[in-house]
């Protein structure tokens, strides 16, 4: 059965022209039921129609305007693509800016809009790779983003590549718990009605909009995902969701922008009274008492582990990290934790070496880190041969290693080979897409033919997507996550299962270490291996979907009182995942 388990931006231009019509089809729709907002879907289960509901818990209708919507998901092979679209009106940008600290300033900025445009739509989608192995009671967790300057159409392929991504996550962290093997990425776009972007808007005017829509598609997602539940027997009523220790299935999550934005989001939502288990990663002063750090910290963590597990079986394990140079790409969050915990793990920080575009995050990290070598430029400059070679003069005979933390989907094969010609052989890091998704192919062609290995962001970055799964389930449970003991939980997940990755991968290809602890490898085999390994579980999933399980072991299964979040370590990593815990607990 083919499935959505690999990564392409497989949306033709003619679909994205047509979903960019959707709202000039819909809204007449919309205005006859005498609202101002509606929300579509299509799913592998309701076959070739899309379905529309006026209100969160309005009954669904044959939507003929959402045709663009069923062929995207065709083409993408998704399990089901959910859009929101509202109109934005006076009332709306009440709704919308009540709960922020600047209201006043940002409802007048709306407003002024609306007297300039005269009509726009803020529009929120929701993409789930799969249905999930516990059917209506799967958990999907993956980050709400907005980017500017795109179309309803245009933010659909990203959307379907991360919710895979976040799948494979899924796989990767918690490989014995089916119902959290859920792939799901949500946006939010402002956009006019032929559904181009709306330009100009401030960042707190765009978060404003979408802290209503992506509430709203949140409580129409959750509310299909119960009634679902009860048809199918897994719930004899909607109520029984309360009675036992169940996780909500679609969670908001921070991500590009609302990451930003998150916590003044989650203060606006409390203001509101919208129901908070519909949230991840709360702050620790929340009443809910989320966990203690932010996702920067965990995804910070368990990408440094995974790289110096990774120089330390390419270099061996006497390997002195005062001589290893590493290239940052991207200098903010995750980043800015990850140069802290290599300072501490005996890296020469004036071997650090890295770029970031934005002037004030370059600025703040180099006063901290002011023997290390940043600058502000974006990649494409970056990594014209002339940026590269004091580096490559200074690592010439030594370590030198990738650390791609940026907005990922960006390096190109032009760049890659000025990585290699520079002499990195590692690519590794935290981003979302280390390599530009379209031209990734020809990008691993030439790692493998230099023999450098390429280690996927999917088994590297899970920590911050781990702290939102813990926070989540925590909760399920009628606990807090703001205490030590959740948080060395989150540590020992995310180590013990990017360890486990790398062991398990490396016995696979079959290769053994040498005296010094290193190991010689075929590149292109490496990454196979690893690529089937996740590719396996995945399709696990998939099939899941289809075995005909009686509502009561579904229902069991997504009990979370029952679940031991913790894999067990395997035998050969055992000591790297004590060192590493005892290394990094605690730290930030």
């Amino acid at each position: 059965m083919a499935n959505a388990t690999s990564r392409h931006p497989d949306v033709s231009a003619e679909t994205v022209a047509m979903v960019n019509e959707i709202p000039e089809r819909v809204i007449p729709l919309m205005e006859g039921e005498g609202a101002d907002r509606i929300f579509l879907l299509t799913t592998k289960r309701r076959g070739d129609q899309a379905y529309a509901a006026t209100s969160v818990h309005g009954p669904m209708m044959r939507a003929s305007g959402g045709a663009a919507l069923v062929q995207a998901r065709k083409e993408m092979n998704v399990n089901d693509i959910c859009l929101c679209l509202q109109r934005v009106t006076r009332d709306r940008v009440q709704q919308a800016t009540r709960g922020f600290r600047n209201r006043f300033q940002v409802m007048a900025e709306l407003n002024s809009a609306l007297d300039y445009f005269g009509e726009f739509y803020v529009a929120y989608c929701v993409i789930h790779a799969n249905y999930g192995p516990s059917k209506d009671m799967t958990i999907f967790v993956g980050g709400d983003c907005h980017r500017d300057f795109q179309s309803l159409g245009s933010i659909l392929g990203r959307v379907k590549n991360l919710s895979v991504a976040m799948l494979r996550k899924a796989v990767t962290v918690f490989p014995e718990i089916g119902t959290l093997h859920g792939g799901k990425k949500g946006e939010w776009a402002v956009v006019t009605r032929e559904g181009r972007p709306v330009i100009g808007l401030s960042d707190e005017a765009t978060v404003a909009l979408g802290s209503l829509i992506i509430a709203e598609g949140m409580r129409f997602l959750n509310r299909l995902r119960l009634e679902h539940a009860v048809v199918d027997g897994v719930l004899g009523a909607i109520s029984d969701f309360e009675d036992r220790n169940y996780a909500r299935s679609d969670t908001a999550s921070p991500d590009m922008l609302s990451g930003k934005y998150w916590k003044p989001l989650i203060d606006a939502w409390h203001a509101r009274g919208h129901p908070l288990e519909m949230v991840t990663c709360l702050p620790s002063d929340h009443p809910h008492h989320g966990p203690k750090e932010e996702s920067n910290g965990p995804t910070a963590r368990g990408a440094v582990i995974t790289l110096i597990e990774l120089i330390e079986r390419r270099w061996g394990k006497g390997v002195d990290r005062k001589h290893v140079h590493i290239l940052i790409e991207g200098l903010g969050g995750v980043s800015g934790v990850a140069l802290d915990l290599l300072e501490k793990s005996g890296f020469n920080m004036a071997n650090i070496y890295g770029f970031d575009v934005k002037p004030e995050t370059v600025a703040s990290v180099q006063s901290r880190y002011p023997e290390a070598r940043f600058t502000t430029m974006s990649g494409n400059d970056f990594y014209e041969a002339s940026n590269l070679s004091e580096l490559a003069n200074a690592a010439k005979g030594k370590p030198l290693v990738w650390f791609n933390n940026g907005p990922g989907d960006k390096a190109k094969p032009g760049h890659v080979e000025a990585l290699l010609d520079a002499g990195v052989e590692i690519f590794s890091g935290a981003a979302n897409n280390l390599l530009q998704v379209a031209t990734q192919d020809a990008s691993l062609e030439a790692i493998y033919k230099a023999g450098a290995w390429y280690w996927p962001d999917e088994v590297t970055s899970g920590g911050g997507w781990t702290l939102a799964v813990v926070d989540v389930v925590n909760r399920s449970r009628g606990q807090t996550s703001d205490n030590d003991e959740t948080s060395s939980l989150i540590n020992e997940v995310i180590a013990t299962a990017n360890l486990n990755i790398i062991d398990e991968t490396f016995e696979r290809v079959g290769s053994k270490p040498d005296a010094d602890g290193r190991y010689v490898v075929d590149s292109a085999e490496l990454h196979s291996q690893v690529k089937q390994l996740i590719d396996a579980r995945v399709q696990t999933a998939h099939d899941m979907e289809d075995d005909e399980l009686d509502g009561k072991v579904i229902a069991a299964n997504a009990d979370t009182g029952r679940w031991n979040l913790v894999s067990s370590p395997r035998p050969a990593i055992k000591d790297q995942v004590k060192k590493a815990l005892a290394q990094f607990s605690g730290q930030s």
